[in-house]
């Protein structure tokens, strides 16, 4: 609230931005007071890519005159388009003039997706005796990416060691790259495989140990394939970059697969010849 403003946020009845301080900063939101029936402010957020964890906080203060329990109060609400929720109330009665941490998280598969919102209100009712002021402040909501135990990996010189195997892939969020480093020796085949998964376009890149780039894997399109293979010609640590040209995420993750081989042995054929009958 430190614009001074309540813009993004849409209201109803008649609550303040205030200048005194708040739980950081000059400026809070100040809902209730006395006779008021209610105040409220919310703001919608899209979701901006795909999330497993929703978190959302915020800190409140109250201050009361009244002495009646349970007369006022003051409910936070979270709450997404698909029906997903949380609510909490203070009430009049609650421990006053002190801050206090309000937090909520909603997890599970889809907990964001890009296309649908999620909501956060805060909403106070007072009755007509003495007052009760609720103020609000540092409001946030965190989209969490599914868990990635390679991060931070989205650079050359900061790709994961690995050893050739499977690796399960989550570019979140939007614009982020995975790099894997691995050893190869000059004259080995290095075979990457990418299986790409919900609407990830995940393009896949190999360099070598200088940080010039090999070849590389672009099919157009969401959730196709990408492979390369490509002889080494310089020993040491080579790296598998995979990224989304789209800046998109994924509902799943891709799955990377490495491999290092030796090159065929060439097989000597004999050319036979040819029986000669005598006619």
């Amino acid at each position: 609230f430190e614009t001074g403003t309540f813009m993004g946020w849409t209201t109803g009845g008649s609550p303040q931005v205030i200048n005194t301080g708040g739980h950081t900063g000059w400026h809070s939101a100040l809902l209730g007071g006395i006779n008021q029936d209610y105040d409220e402010i919310s703001q919608e957020v899209a979701c901006p890519y795909y999330g497993d964890k929703v978190v959302v906080h915020a800190w409140v203060y109250m201050s009361t005159d009244d002495w009646e329990e349970w007369a006022d109060w003051f409910q936070l609400a979270a709450y997404n388009n698909l029906g997903a929720a949380g609510y909490s109330y203070y009430y009049n009665n609650n421990q006053e003039d002190m801050w206090w941490p309000w937090n909520f998280s909603s997890s599970g598969s889809g907990a964001c997706t890009p296309g649908d919102t999620w909501t956060v209100r805060f909403r106070s009712e007072t009755d007509g005796s003495l007052p009760t002021t609720f103020i609000v402040d540092d409001v946030s909501l965190e989209v969490c990416c599914p868990e990635d135990t390679y991060e931070p990996n989205d650079s050359f010189n900061a790709a994961y060691a690995v050893s050739p195997g499977d690796f399960s892939v989550w570019l979140c969020p939007n614009y982020d790259e995975d790099w894997f480093q691995f050893n190869a020796s000059s004259g080995k085949i290095i075979e990457a495989d990418l299986t790409n998964s919900g609407n990830l376009d995940g393009n896949l890149c190999l360099y070598r140990p200088d940080g010039t780039q090999a070849a590389c894997s672009t099919n157009p399109g969401a959730g196709e394939p990408e492979q390369i293979e490509h002889v080494a010609n310089q020993s040491g640590s080579w790296r598998v970059r995979v990224f989304d040209p789209t800046g998109g995420t994924s509902t799943e993750a891709g799955q990377l697969h490495i491999e290092i081989r030796d090159q065929s042995t060439p097989t000597n054929t004999a050319t036979s010849t040819p029986t000669r009958t005598a006619t």
